[in-house]
Order: structure tokens, then C-alpha cells, then sequence
């Protein structure tokens, strides 16, 4: 099923280039955007943010299925 979050980003303020779910824990979410990478771990009510290098966007991310406390993000150079 499918349930509104409340995200940090207002709506269209910005395109979410990539989104991930924990595969042990549904309240752990993670998304990418043209110059952020955001995480929450209770479902959206609180997000940590962290910057993406200068002229990166996000293209992918997963979560390890071995080890959830590993996330892979892949991101493409905007400036080519």
C-alpha cells in the first residue's frame, strides 16, 4: 500500500531523482535530488540531510541486502 510522507522538500520545489526503503525497516527511507541526499528513520517525521558534492545529481541508491547499515548512492556529473 501506499501512504503520503511528509517530506522535507516542499511539494515541486525540487525533482526526486532517486528513492530507496530499508529492507528491514519500512520507516527508513532515503532520496536524492539534483544536490541533497535525505534520510529518515521514523516513517518522515524527522529527515538528516547531507549536501552532494558541487554538480552532482543523485541517479540511484540502494540499501545492502546483507547489511542494512550499508547505502550505495550512485550520482551523475551535471556539469557534462
Amino acid at each position: 500500500t501506499w501512504e503520503a510522507l511528509n517530506l522535507i522538500t516542499p511539494p515541486l520545489s525540487t525533482s526526486i531523482r532517486a528513492i530507496a526503503v530499508s529492507p528491514t525497516n519500512s520507516n527508513e527511507i532515503f532520496y536524492g535530488t539534483s544536490s541533497t541526499f535525505y534520510q529518515t528513520t521514523d516513517g518522515g517525521q524527522n529527515w538528516v540531510t547531507r549536501r552532494l558534492p558541487a554538480g552532482s545529481t543523485a541517479t540511484s541508491i540502494m540499501v545492502d541486502p546483507q547489511n542494512p547499515f550499508i547505502v550505495y548512492l550512485s550520482t551523475s556529473d551535471l556539469r557534462r
